[in-house]
């Protein structure tokens, strides 16, 4: 499939090692036609020369409860382990905060973190506030 954008487009793209690891692990409940349109998008949203996990079409599916559910990527060459530890974050953070209808006390009990910590994930991604408690400016810390 790279091959052959490369070929009809005239410009070479690779993948990133990790992208090969995260696209091996989800389950692609759209069978190939899924896969093809995100390599395409990823291909044509790709920033230089290489697509990356910071492409927003590899990222989303790293957020995806399917792709969190899947096996975990194989570390190799480029493997990126704190932009996938903090996407997995991310991702739980929001099915977190969906499973709660929003409400960040509920996500935080869920996630066994403090409210604060939520709030700030919220505040990040401008999220609007609930009834909860009020955003601060901890980080993301285990209660115990």
């Amino acid at each position: 499939m790279m091959e052959k954008m490369n070929r009809d487009e005239k410009r070479t793209r690779t993948m990133a090692p990790a992208v090969i690891a995260i696209l091996q692990a989800y389950d692609w409940p759209g069978n190939i036609r899924e896969l093809k349109n995100v390599v395409e998008g990823a291909w044509i949203e790709a920033e230089g020369g290489v697509i990356t996990t910071e492409n927003p079409r590899i990222r989303a599916l790293v957020s995806q409860p399917a792709a969190l559910a899947g096996e975990l990527p194989e570390p190799a060459e480029g493997f990126e382990m704190l932009t996938y530890l903090e996407q997995v974050r991310q991702g739980l953070l929001e099915k977190a905060l969906a499973k709660a209808g929003g409400n960040r006390s509920r996500a935080a009990n869920l996630l066994g973190i403090t409210p604060q910590a939520v709030s700030k994930h919220c505040q990040a991604k401008a999220l609007p506030r609930d009834e909860g408690p009020s955003a601060s400016s901890l980080g993301s810390q285990v209660k115990g």
